[in-house]
């Protein structure tokens, strides 16, 4: 089980159900043909939970999630995911 260390130094469970509830949050705030699929979601909350690494910080999972829309062509969605995260409306561990 990976570990998440959040930012304020406490360390978590990491939980792949928080990519996915963050990315649904912010694929419903951007236009049709910006959304992922669910399928593709999935597949970024995998690459992550698949990480062969027993400790990870919640600011590189982030990181790892942007690059990840971005390589899927999702430039909107993926300033939408950061805004969120910026103002702490959703959980990255």
């Amino acid at each position: 089980m990976i570990k998440v260390i959040k930012r304020d130094g406490r360390t978590v469970d990491f939980d792949d159900m928080n990519i996915i509830n963050a990315l649904s949050k912010a694929n419903h705030d951007v236009p049709e043909d910006e959304r992922l699929s669910d399928a593709c979601i999935k597949k970024i909350a995998d690459s992550i939970r698949t990480l062969r690494r027993h400790r990870i910080l919640a600011e590189d999972i982030q990181d790892r999630i942007g690059q990840a829309l971005i390589d899927f062509g999702k430039q909107e969605l993926c300033q939408q995911y950061m805004a969120y995260c910026y103002a702490g409306k959703v959980k990255i561990d």
